[in-house]
């Protein structure tokens, strides 16, 4: 009974309550006041005006012990055992012993302030109403169901919901709704195992109910239908049709979208009124045959800024979405490992992580500050021992030259003193305070040279502590670092959307699977990501898939696929988009470059060279405009995409084949690990992920074609350049004396040429800031430990 089902539901939220209560009792938290509030907002939205009343009850007897700090433990037990006696009601409610349980609780000499004998009858009657109610429910949802127009799809909320029901309905829905999704898919591949249908059917149930509470109805709307067809589905016997599974996918890619947009992370779908429609279709009868075409009705979106257009382009709800079939889900994932337990999660402010990560940044500048100096400490401990050394020699020569000075002084006063009688004896007590002095200074170097010997110790110490201290920072730069990081599998229900959506509209059908949805990236650089991904999975159905009946004359399986890879290689993710349908056609693309006098008509670029023609603005060899191609914006915004992130693309394509477009960015665009260079008395610093090698100059040899310099490294050519020239600064040497570094670029692999190659580590860097934005092959500036 779906009445009953929902009584169940508030009974599940009860039992994970009471554990939460006690601890935010025991604690004196607020968060025991917004646990039940949210309770009762629950409890209204179902019409359940005791459970309301016992909240109230609650509410009011935790402000008197808040005032009366010392009844707070002698009245523990009627805050923390309340809700397990509601719980055991709600899952009973015609049991009338429930029922007395929770009077007695509330009426009970140990309540601070008990309810009145009226207020208790009046609780008894509402409690023994929760059965009536849940009947009554089940016969609204058994009713026909009510008509929608436009504006009840609406998702806009509330400036007056409260915060806390807001910020868990965002953290919550996404992955309820990508549960509904993900369900549906399972049990379309297999019809016979219902746990997938029922799994689908309890995440539309709870995003219902949730959409209720905060008064989104327009997730509301249509978890209800869905949730409403899925009983239907449940209690039938055979698999469900391909329009009913069409109006089933449909409803879950939709309502996917809509959770999407409220979170902000998409646009609110155009087709919502349409789907609602196969909906009620599907849910009248289970039919074969094509859904009648609705009009598009644009519903509110919730995102007014930002690449709204470029995120997702929805399908018109005509002809080829009601002619495309669909005999399984077109999505998969190549995981089969058992879902791992969720972990618990705070939310906490983005600025305040970027904080974090800006300072966790600065201390490892200072960091390499502090070892810098370091290093210039030992290096003049060195010294100072070195100079010991030789002022130790210099005393040594001096030791020896008084000593020796004193035996001729005394061998003089005998033999003055025998022969001379006025010689005065005092003379010779200036040889010995010379050799004093001598001896005491000798004494004070040699002190000298033990406290400079200590010195070398406590640097070597020092020394010690700072490389513990690095091994910590590194780590924590790390743990911080990681605070940012998302999993790939964030954006995996928003491509297996769009593609679905795409062979629907363009009557193909193709499936995608999804290899390494596991892998960490920055969550800015996931966001940015997933507008090139877009445009290559819609391009890659739509331009490189076949018809089916194309495909079959080939000798293909009617069936396309679309491979998408994500591995990580050290602190470079590659992004591998991979089809098998007809490739690039190059001799179009190449005619039409001609065309519009991108090429000269005698040019002989090679294929790599003309499939990069696809990236260039405005580029296309559609003549018509469709709603998924024929614009020229597509491939070009991809690789403006990866030119801001610092990556590259590559696309290899084979006629007839499929073609494969590879993406190479770094995973955080916090810290840079780069190749440091020198030249023009600058340093710089490579992104370590487009450098192919570093090579001396003995084995560079460079030669001049046609006023272009070329380097020759192992039998291969590569066009060579000046760092210093192309950045302003004057080279510091001749080329042929300078080391040379290969580089991938949009145009390919070149050579740099610079003074010398320093060293390879990572550097925190910022960006150049408002007034420097547009500066080419710069994407930001950082310190290194001496400052510069």
């Amino acid at each position: 009974m779906r009445g009953q089902d929902l009584l169940n539901a508030l009974a599940d939220e009860l039992r994970g309550l009471g554990g939460e209560l006690a601890a935010a009792y025991d604690s004196g938290s607020d968060s025991y006041l917004v646990s039940v509030a949210r309770l009762s907002e629950a409890a209204g939205y179902m019409g359940l005006a005791g459970v309301q009343r016992i909240v109230a009850a609650v509410t009011a007897n935790l402000e008197h012990v808040t005032q009366q700090q010392d009844e707070r433990v002698l009245v523990r037990g009627f805050f923390t055992e309340w809700p397990a006696l509601l719980e055991a009601h709600l899952r009973d409610a015609q049991s009338p012993e429930l029922i007395d349980a929770v009077i007695e609780h509330f009426a009970g000499g140990w309540v601070p302030l008990p309810l009145e004998e009226p207020a208790l009858q009046e609780l008894r009657a509402e409690l023994a109403a929760a059965n009536s109610i849940g009947a009554a429910l089940d016969e609204s949802e058994s009713a026909a169901p009510e008509a929608v127009e436009a504006k009840d799809l609406t998702l806009d909320i509330s400036n007056d919901v409260d915060g806390a029901l807001l910020d868990a309905f965002m953290n919550d829905s996404p992955p309820q709704a990508a549960e509904v999704t993900q369900s549906l898919q399972g049990w379309l591949i297999k019809p016979s195992n219902l746990e997938l249908l029922r799994n689908a059917k309890r995440a539309a149930h709870t995003l219902k109910g949730s959409a209720n509470i905060l008064g989104i109805s327009g997730i509301g709307k249509l978890a209800h239908r869905l949730e409403d067809i899925l009983e239907i589905c449940e209690a039938d016997s055979h698999a469900p049709s391909s329009g009913r599974a069409r109006a089933l996918m449909s409803a879950a890619d939709c309502l996917e979208q809509m959770v999407a947009a409220v979170c902000g992370e998409d646009v609110a779908p155009d087709d919502a009124l349409g789907v609602i429609a196969m909906l009620d279709a599907a849910r009248a009868a289970d039919f074969d045959g094509a859904i009648p075409a609705m009009p598009a009705v644009e519903s509110p979106a919730v995102m007014a800024d930002g690449d709204a257009a470029l995120i997702l382009e929805s399908p018109a709800s005509d002809a080829p979405r009601a002619t495309s079939s669909l005999s399984a889900p077109r999505a998969t994932s190549s995981s089969s490992a058992p879902r791992a337990e969720p972990k618990a999660t705070t939310r906490v402010p983005t600025q305040l992580l970027d904080d974090l990560v800006r300072l966790m940044g600065e201390l490892s500048i200072k960091n390499g500050e502090l070892e810098l100096e370091l290093k210039q400490a030992t290096s003049q401990s060195r010294e100072l021992i070195e100079r010991d050394r030789a002022i130790q020699k210099r005393l040594f020569e001096l030791e020896n030259s008084v000593d020796i000075r004193g035996l001729a002084a005394r061998h003089k006063l005998h033999t003055v003193a025998a022969s001379n009688a006025h010689f005065d004896s005092l003379e010779m007590d200036q040889y010995n305070e010379v050799q004093s002095i001598t001896r005491a200074l000798i004494e004070e170097t040699t002190d000298a040279r033990d406290l400079g010997a200590g010195l070398k110790d406590e640097i070597a110490g020092l020394a010690g502590l700072l490389h513990q201290q690095q091994r910590l920072m590194k780590e924590l730069h790390h743990l911080t670092s990681q605070t940012r990081m998302a999993p790939v599998e964030t954006i995996v229900p928003r491509l297996q959307r769009n593609v679905r959506q795409t062979t629907q509209t363009t009557a193909k059908i193709a499936s995608l699977h999804i290899t390494g949805a596991d892998i960490l990236v920055d969550a800015d650089v996931l966001n940015q990501l997933i507008d090139p991904l877009l445009h290559i999975l819609r391009n890659a159905v739509d331009h490189g898939i076949e018809m089916p009946d194309e495909r079959h004359a080939a000798g293909k399986a009617r069936e396309g696929r679309i491979s998408l890879t994500i591995s990580r290689r050290g602190q470079v993710v590659v992004v591998q988009v991979t089809d098998d349908g007809r490739g690039l056609n190059l001799p179009a693309i190449l005619k039409k470059a001609m065309e519009r006098g991108l090429i000269s008509p005698d040019a002989l670029p090679t294929d790599a060279e003309i499939a990069r023609l696809t990236l260039l603005p405005g580029f296309s060899t559609r003549d018509e405009v469709t709603e998924i191609s024929g614009r020229g914006v597509g491939l070009d915004v991809v690789a403006t995409r990866l030119r801001s992130l610092a990556g590259s693309i590559d696309i290899r394509t084979q006629p007839g084949q499929g073609m494969t477009i590879e993406m190479r960015f770094q995973a955080s665009l916090v810290a840079t690990h780069a190749l440091f260079v020198r030249d023009g008395g600058q340093i710089f610093g490579l992104a370590s992920h487009t450098v192919q090698r570093a090579v001396p100059a003995v084995a560079v040899e460079l030669e001049h074609d046609a006023g272009v310099l070329y380097a020759n490294v192992d039998a291969h050519r590569y066009p060579a350049h000046e760092l210093a020239t192309l950045t302003g600064l004057n080279p510091a040497s001749i080329p042929e004396r300078r080391n040379l570094v290969i580089v991938d670029t949009d145009a390919g692999p070149i050579g740099v040429l610079v003074d010398a190659v320093l060293d390879a580590k990572e550097l925190v860097t910022r960006p150049t800031g408002k007034y420097l934005k547009r500066i080419a092959g710069v994407s930001g500036v950082g310190l290194t430990g001496d400052g510069n």
